[in-house]
């Protein structure tokens, strides 16, 4: 009994002493911080209104204007819009809690939570404007990705955005990643504007099923007749939808130059297909990224319905409703006429406007002297550039990386053919420009000699003639190494051959067939003939006339065999000194002449009466003329400084 009644008092005490400690306040006396921290906010600078609200003040401002006068969003007794706004956007942009929220903008909870709904439902009441009308691809498009796209008016896919719904509902919002979210349709225009919105539906829920809603809802999404948004293979391709070709590689990170290029109609429809399609991935990821309370677990916010009798916002612009795509269901004239689409791509690629105008602009520089051995000069990429602007002024093509890159991958598949071409059973077909082999054992050994041969057999080469004639000057081929032994066959085919006077002139683009010994084939080997005299060999000791005869015989075949060797090294030796002093002469003579060149200015800079710009003109003026600077040194002293006056004066 007594520890009941200790434990009464105590209860007592301690409520008596919780509303102590229950601090009294007076409106007033928060109006201040309030006041500093919405200042903060708006109206301090961009950068702190952009790392708290997720947009600048100009924005800002601009979006309290719609939510005042179309939103009808005003200001109440205790709170201004402006901070009704800064509730709504620290929640969005940083997936802040009530408690949170209310402590920074020392406000309490219920406060807040009025407001951030208010804003929402005057934010619904902005979608006529926030909502495009989205126009479709016209023939006048240049844009590289849109423009195979005749009729397209955007693309559309799902996300999952995470909620926590009520413990029993769990199941139908668990999606097949393993989160517990709803399935979000989003539709957008080619610029990133969206152009339709359905949420709601749970996680567990395909896309198809999503996509049919949307299209039998009475204010859905409407799709004019021979129109169509891009979406994925989540999602049927029929009207109104087209999907890419399934079993068929289709990321952005699948495809590249060279082997991983589109190989046929089907890869080449689905490369451009993914390329525009991507405006709709990246919308969702500038929305995530921007907006947290997009990528966190959130609760499952009430969204206010609209008017009932609201209707398609953009209704007046549209087709009458027998004009629009009514269902989702599989048609083969639509699958058809996608096959017609991707034909017609891959036949357009394969023809390429573009580089048949690089290919006739790099014959038009090297016909006027932008090649230089085996190198173009600076600068040729910028007048490619220049010759392809101005046959396609709208294309977005440039030096770099564009015409340097297909110049690189150009050359490099040359080089690859020239090689293929130099084996044994592949030739070239001129009028497929195609590679031909005799069969598959060849084909192979072919491409064991070049590594990129494997991906090259079955492909057209429409500009290797162009090739041939851009780059074939600057291939190595090796025509003029030889070793000791080719070097020796060519000195005996050389004596073999006899001289007439019409072989003066010799042709050596002719292959010449050796007519004379051939090291290889010569036999070096000497075997003594064995002569039977009687019952007495030559090989008998005792029998010394007979192998002094054999000795003779024998050197008289070494003379033979090694008499031309001997006579061929020293005619390749004698080649190879003319050769070399050749080159020793004319070193000798740059260095000779470079000498002479830093010495001129030495013998003008002595002339005393001469300004210093005198004395480097005619130093100029002496050395770009190897005549005149060998004349300049053959004269006598007095001689040289009357020849750099009558320089000067112009008259010599």
């Amino acid at each position: 009994m007594n520890i009941i009644v200790a434990m009464l008092s105590d209860e007592q005490l301690g409520c008596r002493t919780r509303r102590e400690r229950i601090v009294r306040y007076v409106m007033a006396q928060r109006i201040h911080d309030q006041v500093l921290r919405i200042y903060r906010l708006t109206g301090n600078n961009d950068t702190d209104c952009l790392d708290s609200l997720r947009m600048d003040m100009g924005s800002f401002a601009r979006l309290c204007y719609l939510l005042h006068n179309v939103g009808g969003l005003s200001d109440s007794k205790h709170v201004k819009l402006e901070e009704n706004v800064c509730f709504f956007l620290t929640v969005l942009a940083h997936h802040k809690k009530n408690r949170i929220v209310k402590f920074d903008h020392v406000r309490s909870g219920h406060t807040v939570s009025i407001y951030f709904n208010a804003v929402i439902v005057s934010l619904l009441k902005l979608h006529p404007i926030l909502i495009v009308t989205p126009k479709p691809v016209d023939d006048e498009c240049n844009v590289a990705r849109w423009k195979h796209f005749k009729g397209c008016l955007g693309a559309l896919d799902g996300t999952y955005i995470d909620v926590q719904p009520p413990l029993l509902d769990k199941p139908r919002y668990r999606n097949r990643k393993g989160g517990i979210s709803v399935n979000v349709l989003g539709v957008v225009d080619r610029n990133m504007d969206f152009v339709y919105i359905l949420h709601g539906w749970e996680g567990s829920t395909a896309d198809g099923r999503v996509l049919r809603d949307v299209v039998n809802r009475p204010n859905g999404l409407k799709v004019p007749n021979g129109q169509y948004y891009l979406c994925d293979n989540g999602y049927m391709n029929c009207p109104g939808f087209l999907a890419p070709y399934r079993s068929i590689r289709y990321h952005l990170d699948e495809w590249c130059e060279g082997s991983h290029a589109p190989q046929n109609a089907k890869e080449l429809y689905n490369q451009r297909h993914t390329k525009a399609r991507n405006v709709i991935e990246c919308t969702w990821g500038i929305m995530k990224w921007r907006w947290a309370v997009l990528r966190m677990d959130s609760a499952e916010a009430h969204v206010p319905d609209l008017d009932p009798n609201h209707r398609n916002l953009y209704a007046d612009d549209q087709p009458a409703d027998d004009e629009f795509v009514e269902s989702v269901g599989p048609d083969h004239e639509w699958s058809a006429w996608r096959d017609n689409l991707a034909n017609d791509m891959f036949t357009d690629w394969r023809t390429k406007p573009e580089e048949d105008v690089l290919v006739q602009s790099l014959k038009e520089i090297i016909s006027t002297g932008w090649k230089a051995d085996n190198c173009f000069r600076v600068g040729y990429l910028n007048v490619l550039q220049d010759k392809i602007m101005r046959a396609f002024p709208h294309i977005d093509l440039r030096a770099n990386p564009h015409i340097s890159s297909k110049m690189h991958s150009w050359k490099k598949q040359y080089n690859s053919l020239y090689t293929i071409f130099g084996g044994t059973g592949v030739g070239w077909n001129p009028t497929t420009k195609m590679i031909d082999t005799v069969d598959d054992a060849a084909w192979e050994t072919t491409c064991k000699n070049e590594p990129n041969a494997c991906t090259m057999r079955y492909k057209s080469w429409p500009y290797y003639d162009s090739w041939c004639e851009v780059f074939g000057k600057d291939r190595a081929n090796g025509t003029g190494a030889e070793d000791f032994h080719d070097a020796l066959n060519g000195v005996l085919h050389n004596e073999s051959q006899p001289q007439t006077p019409n072989d003066v002139i010799h042709n050596e683009s002719q292959p010449q067939t050796p007519l004379g010994p051939n090291l290889e084939d010569m036999d070096t080997t000497y075997t003594p003939r064995v002569e039977e005299v009687g019952t007495t060999s030559f090989c008998q000791p005792g029998s010394s006339s007979t192998t002094k005869q054999a000795k003779k015989g024998k050197r008289k075949k070494d003379d033979v065999v090694i008499g031309p060797i001997m006579e061929g090294i020293n005619k390749f030796t004698d080649k190879t000194d003319s050769r070399l002093g050749e080159i020793v002469s004319k070193m000798g003579h740059e260095y000779e002449l470079t000498r002479k060149c830093e010495a001129v200015f030495d013998i003008v800079n002595q002339i005393s009466d001469l300004t210093l710009d005198e004395k480097l003109v005619a130093t100029n003026m002496i050395v770009k003329n190897t005549q005149v600077l060998a004349m300049f040194f053959s004269l006598p002293e007095n001689a040289k400084v009357g020849q750099v006056r009558l320089m000067l004066a112009g008259k010599i």
